[in-house]
């Protein structure tokens, strides 16, 4: 299945081309109160002829809710959207995720366009069809499969961004590396720490590549989900517990754990082990885990959407570059993990 377009070569010619072509009824861009200061200015200034209705939803993963949809479902009635109409989700992975999944919902679906603003939405959120909310605490339990008709990347709205978002989108483009490279050192791990446009294109074309063979994740995409059981349980952990951690914060915590659990079982060179969880500890924002959260995490585990059976799926690494999927880890070995993050 071949994704809609990815707008990055002039993307704002190629956005203003296509609306052109198609006519929409009304037009709403969906911002939160950081994108409206900082980012709804540059999309204005480039589609400025169509009459836009704003629409503000609030910020953070505690705000990725069936409560935030009922907001927008009723901001967008009450601004007359009908079939024709078209959404902008001008915004980060929270945001993107939010605004897709009601876009698809709503009259059944209307068309929308993901407009990222951070680094984990150019080269991980918004790429892939996903969409969807949290509930009760859950990560991403409510969701559908559904492609915004284009998505324009522009880096220029990671000028906004502090250093530690910018690092939050960087742990997606070092599991990427980690998936796609064979011969693993520090060199190659550096580079996935610069964020021009051609590292941008560079993780999204490793991930459309992926999608576009698998789209509803049977099989081959689920590589992509490295770092993520373990990674979902501490995200949802942490929002249970009132912690304010980022996405891709708590990913480097699963992918640190899901390293060593790959290690146990194919044999790694501890050496090699240690050099890449040294590497990646700084994106971790100093998360802590006590061995009294270790059960907590466990059952949450068990909740994930990859678990079936009750028994959770990891996506593990047998080798730099080679990535293995719907692999079962006892219990044990999961503690073990948790104990090598934790010291």
């Amino acid at each position: 299945m071949k994704l809609n377009p990815i707008f990055t070569n002039s993307p704002w010619i190629q956005l203003e081309s296509l609306l052109q072509k198609k006519l929409y009824s009304n037009y709403f861009i969906v911002v939160d109160e950081n994108t409206e200061i900082h980012c709804l200015g540059i999309v204005i200034q480039h589609i400025k002829d169509y009459n836009s209705k704003l629409i503000k939803i609030p910020q953070g993963e505690s705000n990725k809710s069936i409560e935030t949809c009922n907001l927008l479902w009723n901001e967008l009635i009450e601004k007359g959207v009908d079939r024709k109409s078209v959404i902008f989700a001008l915004g980060g992975g929270v945001l993107c995720d939010l605004v897709g999944f009601c876009s698809a919902t709503m009259l059944r679906g209307i068309d929308f366009f993901y407009i990222p603003t951070t680094l984990m939405a150019m080269v991980d959120a918004s790429i892939g069809g996903k969409c969807g909310v949290n509930f009760l605490h859950f990560k991403n339990q409510i969701g559908v499969f559904t492609l915004p008709i284009a998505i324009v990347i522009d880096p220029i709205f990671l000028k906004t961004l502090s250093q530690r978002h910018l690092k939050n989108g960087i742990v997606e483009m070092l599991k990427h590396t980690l998936l796609k490279e064979t011969n693993l050192d520090a060199q190659i791990l550096n580079r996935s720490l610069h964020c021009n446009l051609d590292q941008i294109i560079e993780s999204i074309d490793f991930k459309k590549s992926i999608v576009e063979k698998d789209f509803k994740e049977t099989k081959l995409r689920k590589i992509l989900n490295f770092g993520h059981t373990i990674g979902h349980a501490i995200e949802t952990y942490s929002l249970k517990d009132g912690r304010d951690y980022l996405h891709g914060e708590c990913v480097a915590v699963g992918m640190i754990c899901e390293l060593y659990i790959s290690a146990a079982l194919y044999n790694w060179d501890k050496a090699i082990l240690n050099e890449i969880c040294d590497f990646l500890r700084p994106f971790t924002n100093q998360f802590k885990i006590s061995e009294f959260d270790f059960a907590t995490i466990i059952e949450y585990l068990k909740i994930d959407k990859k678990t079936q059976f009750g028994t959770p799926s990891f996506s593990l690494l047998e080798q730099m570059g080679k990535p293995v999927t719907e692999i079962k880890v006892s219990e044990a070995l999961i503690v073990k993990s948790l104990e090598f993050y934790s010291n």
